[in-house]
């Protein structure tokens, strides 16, 4: 508690300076005014603190050193004397010139055991110095206080908080690695810890108690927040406090969990434990698998069961990465085993390996040779972990093999996977029928041969399904359960997606794309989707930060999950359902910041064929990709509709928009689900043939009440994609602009509707933006 008083004298105080001065000499009399103005001071000082005798101190506390009585300036010191418990914790510091401050605890003003202490304060003015004892009688204005005692956590009360998100727990232990406080990572400060009994925590974010004493490794600190779990990582929640201890660098202790890793059947943290959660463990006879950007694979022991270590600089240099990088490849190149010292992280729910800087042991130390019977298993171990069950697109397989297989040949007893000329990668090609590819590669080692096949499978390309996209539009913030429909569509037929929800965020902006933002409020939160025609093939979730959903292939998250596949150019995590379901569940276990932007869900097609269309509408806001202004297609009546919006930008577009301000778009525009085009810029173009339509109807917006026939948008058919005709000079039947009642900074914006009549051989169609800027909405084409 900080306490700061503005210095007066009570009224009794300044009746007896006054009684005392009158009449004498005033230098006959000067020992006895000095000692009177002490004792004012004194009084002075036991009124000014009389209520705060007696306290619990958890904090620390302003005491003034100086008493001015009618312009007297009196000095004030104080005394510390603690009279049981902690001794070297409660300190009086000097604060500026008219203040001290008792400094107390190692974390909010608490220590190790309850402690007491007095503080007397001492008056000198002039040349005459008194304590208060000597001035007031019966210790009157000596000051009495006690500290709580800090009680600090075990690994049990962690273990008891896993669903507890709201219980401090406050624990103490030596620091294992910190990422830098001061550096831009994303989780600058984090820190590992390990306590007296080797068990380890992550400290997501840690803050020091003082905003600017960092911790090291090595150092001995107490932190204190609360628990909030992310990916299956154990952790404390963002910005927890800590205090330094003790800056004499401890050992770390490392638990040799070998045997536990070698005998795991998965990496899955399900599978291992939380025993060795952000603990510092040590792996003997790991095998080194391969390399895949900044994860390098291995296995441990005479385990099958792959784990990766993770390249990071967080907690390493770049020299300490290039070292222990140098010694695993030297390791798989040569054929030769290595222990390793680390700490064992999870994320995505499974185990990987980060490497900390510890001086005292290496983190990576080379062993012995391979066997012959080792090196095939890492052969067929890096062989499968190339290939998939099974590909949904186009490309290329591309092998990481240790050198010491001095050739290879592949194999395939499949059409749609196969060798590639040089022999040294599988093509993948897809095909309108899905085809089983045994996979084959004969590898030499020294004088031996070692064969190993796996099976592949290539899905149908062009199988009929129905795909709709869920927004955050056709969704709101919640956090009681709420259902809607949205409608997944291809041809003729609709679908019906039952969507069952809760928990969802806010919608806010990042990168210029409206996201669904899964804050830390929306840990829990879920996205149910349900079919009664048809079964679900595929769930695609447009992530931000590339963090992982949970997805289940049922009605909740006790259904059997299905195995995610990350497109990290395209940040979507998909799952194909098998066996096909007619339920996903998307679930977010995490309170970090879990962002979706879409989910597609493709849908097997069931529904009837006689079901005749009279309008099928593409509302712009629905279109895939579409927020990443790029380009995009959508089954539009059987048929591959692209849409390039060339120029195309969210009227809530953090920069300059055609040389426009930000502020003149009013975001309230988003609720129209409208995209803002370039002059004369192509907004839509089918690719395929689309036969039997009369006419297209479009919806658009802009900021002028004008019918000039310049501004209206262009449509252009005709009987191949390279003879497109502008058909809408004589054709169009405009309403007078409805003014919407919105604004685009000082603009009304008013809504249009044009309908076009198209020739009756048209087949191929484009629509444009007119010469002016215009918002387009909806497009509807009618048979």
């Amino acid at each position: 508690m900080k306490l700061n008083k503005i210095l007066t004298l009570s009224a009794s105080v300044l009746m007896a300076l006054t009684l005392a001065g009158c009449g004498g000499n005033n230098n006959s009399n000067e020992g006895n005014n000095n000692n009177d103005v002490l004792v004012a001071a004194a009084e002075y000082l036991f009124q000014m603190y009389r209520e705060d005798n007696g306290s619990v101190l958890n904090g620390d506390k302003d005491l003034v050193t100086l008493v001015v009585i009618e312009g007297k300036k009196i000095n004030v010191t104080w005394e510390l004397n603690v009279t049981s418990g902690v001794q070297d914790v409660i300190k009086i510091e000097k604060k500026d010139d008219k203040h001290v401050s008792i400094v107390t605890g190692y974390w909010d003003g608490k220590i190790t055991e309850e402690t007491s202490f007095t503080v007397t304060p001492t008056m000198t003015y002039e040349d005459t110095s008194k304590s208060i004892t000597e001035l007031l009688e019966d210790n009157k204005g000596v000051l009495s206080f006690t500290t709580s005692a800090l009680t600090l956590g075990t690994h049990d009360d962690w273990v008891n908080l896993a669903n507890d998100k709201t219980t401090p727990i406050t624990l103490k232990g030596t620091v294992v690695a910190i990422n830098n406080p001061e550096g831009s990572s994303s989780s600058k400060g984090s820190i590992y810890l390990q306590d007296k009994d080797g068990f380890g925590y992550y400290v997501y974010n840690a803050v020091p108690n003082d905003g600017k004493t960092y911790a090291k490794a090595g150092d001995t600190i107490i932190v204190s927040g609360t628990r909030s779990d992310y990916s299956g990582q154990e952790e404390f929640a963002k910005e927890a406090k800590y205090v330094i201890l003790d800056t004499t660098s401890a050992d770390v202790v490392y638990l040799d969990a070998t045997e536990a890793f070698a005998s795991a059947t998965s990496n899955a943290s399900s599978v291992l434990g939380a025993t060795y959660q952000n603990r510092p463990i040590e792996l003997k006879g790991c095998t080194p698998v391969s390399v895949d950007g900044s994860y390098y694979y291995f296995t441990v022991g005479s385990g099958t069961t792959k784990f990766n270590i993770y390249k990071n600089n967080y907690f390493l240099t770049t020299e300490e990465n290039n070292a222990w990088t140098k010694l695993f490849e030297q390791a798989l190149s040569e054929g030769r085993t290595f222990d390793l010292k680390g700490i064992a992280t999870v994320y995505s729910n499974a185990y990987q390996i980060y490497f900390n800087s510890d001086s005292k042991n290496a983190n990576i130390t080379l062993g012995q040779g391979l066997s012959l019977e080792q090196k095939k298993e890492s052969v067929k171990l890096a062989f499968e972990s190339a290939i998939k069950d099974s590909y949904d697109k186009d490309g290329e397989i591309t092998f990481n093999l240790p050198t010491y297989v001095t050739s290879y040949t592949l194999s395939s007893t499949g059409t749609t996977i196969v060798p590639s000329e040089d022999k040294q990668k599988f093509v993948v090609t897809l095909t309108n029928s899905e085809v089983t590819n045994d996979l084959t590669i004969v590898a030499k080692i020294g004088d031996e041969e070692a064969t190993f096949t796996k099976t592949a499978v290539t899905e149908d390309n062009t199988y009929d399904k129905y795909e709709g996209t869920l927004l955050w539009s056709d969704l709101q913030a919640t956090t009681e359960e709420k259902t809607n429909t949205i409608k997944a569509s291809k041809g003729a037929n609709l679908v019906d997606v039952n969507v069952r929800y809760n928990n969802i965020g806010d919608k806010s902006s990042y990168n210029e794309m409206d996201l669904l933002a899964k804050s830390d409020t929306c840990e829990g939160g879920y996205i149910h989707l349900s079919v009664e025609e048809g079964t679900i093939l595929k769930v695609i979730v447009h992530l931000y930060r590339f963090d992982n959903v949970d997805i289940y292939a049922g009605s909740d998250n006790t259904s059997a999950a299905l195995s995610e596949t990350k497109e990290t150019s395209s940040n979507d995590l998909y799952v194909t359902a098998t066996p096909n379901s007619k339920e996903v569940y998307i679930h977010n276990a995490s309170s970090h910041n879990n962002s979706v932007m879409d989910v597609k869900v493709v849908v097997g097609k069931l529904a009837s064929e006689d079901t005749p269309v009279l309008k099928q509408g593409i509302n712009l806001n629905s279109i895939p990709a579409f927020a990443n202004l790029d380009k995009g297609a959508v089954y539009f009546d059987g048929v591959t509709v692209e849409f390039t919006y060339e120029g195309a930008k969210w009227t809530t577009n953090p920069e300059k928009v055609f040389g426009r301000p930000a502020e003149a778009y009013n975001p309230t525009l988003n609720s129209l689900g409208v995209m803002q085009f370039k002059k004369e810029s192509t907004i839509m173009q089918n690719v395929e043939p689309m036969a039997g339509y009369k006419t297209v109807t479009i919806n658009w917006y802009a900021t002028y009440s004008s019918e000039a026939t310049n501004y209206f948008p262009i449509v252009a058919a005709g009987t191949s994609a390279d003879s497109l005709v502008d058909v809408t000079a004589d054709q169009k039947e405009a309403l007078n602009g409805v003014d919407t009642g919105l604004k685009d900074g000082n603009y009304s914006v008013y809504k249009y509707q044009n309908t076009y009549t198209l020739p009756a051989d048209a087949t191929y169609f484009a629509i444009k933006s007119g010469s002016g800027l215009v918002f387009a909405d909806e497009i509807i084409f009618a048979k």
